[in-house]
C-alpha cells in the first residue's frame, strides 16, 4: 500500500480499514486516499476512498469511527457500476463514460455482504428513493435524447417501482480526452464536474410506470 505523504498515523488507520473490510467481504481492499478527519459528539470519524484490489477502477467510501465502527458504500458501488457496464454494453461504439448514484430517503444497506447482490433484488431490500445516471458523450452528430431510450426501459423494467433519471452531456473530442485524465477515484461524478469544459448539448430523460420522458428544456435535436 502506497499513500503518498502518507504519516504513521494515516498508514495505521489504512491498515486497519483494509483489514476490518476484508473481514466484512471476504476479499482485499487497498486505501487510495483519506481524507478529512472531525470530531462531533467527542466522536473521532475519518473518510478514506477505497477500491478492491481485484478492480482498481471501483472506488468507494469507507469512514470508520473513534470506536471502530465500520460503514461503506462498496454493495451500492458495485450495483451503480453493473448500471454503468450495461449502459456501456448496449451503447457499444459510442464513446462514453457513465456514473451512477443511488439516493435513498434513508441509507440502510451497510450491513449488506453479498457481492452478487442483483440490482432488483437490491432495490426491494434497500428501496433507494430514486437512481441517477449522468452520461458524458464524446461530440458525436447521431446522438438524440431518444439514443438512450431503449437502456433506460431495459434498466427500468427490473426495477419499475422506482424513477430512473438520466443526464446526458455531450463535449468535445480534447475537453473528453482531457476529462478522461481525471482521477479514477472520482467515484461519482455529475454536472459540476464539468464546470471547466464547454457542453455542446444536454438531455434529461427519465422513466418511470407511465413510460420515457425527455423533460430536456431548450432541446436541441
Amino acid at each position: 500500500m502506497a499513500l503518498c505523504g502518507c504519516s504513521s498515523l494515516n498508514e495505521t488507520t489504512s491498515n486497519k480499514i483494509e483489514s476490518s473490510l476484508e473481514d466484512k467481504y471476504g476479499i482485499k481492499f487497498e486505501v487510495s486516499s483519506i481524507g478529512g478527519r472531525s470530531r462531533r459528539g467527542g466522536s473521532g470519524t475519518v473518510q478514506t476512498y477505497v477500491y478492491p484490489q481485484n478492480d482498481e477502477t471501483l472506488h468507494f467510501n469507507a469512514i470508520t469511527t473513534k470506536e471502530g465502527e465500520l460503514k461503506d458504500d462498496y454493495i451500492g458501488r458495485i450495483i451503480s457500476e453493473n448500471i454503468n457496464e450495461e449502459i456501456k454494453g448496449e451503447m457499444d461504439g459510442v464513446e462514453l463514460q457513465t456514473s451512477t448514484n443511488m439516493f435513498y430517503l434513508s441509507a440502510n444497506d451497510k450491513e449488506e455482504t453479498n457481492l452478487d447482490i442483483t440490482l432488483a433484488e437490491y432495490v426491494e431490500k434497500y428501496s433507494p428513493r430514486y437512481i441517477t445516471t449522468s452520461v458524458i458523450v464524446k461530440e458525436n452528430s447521431t446522438i438524440t435524447s431518444t439514443s438512450f431510450q431503449l437502456i433506460m426501459e431495459k434498466i427500468h423494467s427490473e426495477i419499475p417501482e422506482i424513477v430512473y433519471y438520466m443526464n446526458v452531456f455531450l463535449i468535445s473530442d480534447k475537453d473528453y480526452e482531457s476529462f478522461l485524465e481525471k482521477p479514477s477515484s472520482l467515484s461519482f461524478f455529475d454536472k459540476s464536474n464539468l464546470k471547466d469544459y464547454k457542453i455542446l448539448n444536454e438531455y434529461r430523460l427519465y422513466i418511470d410506470k407511465d413510460g420515457f420522458k425527455d423533460y430536456t428544456s431548450n432541446k436541441n435535436k
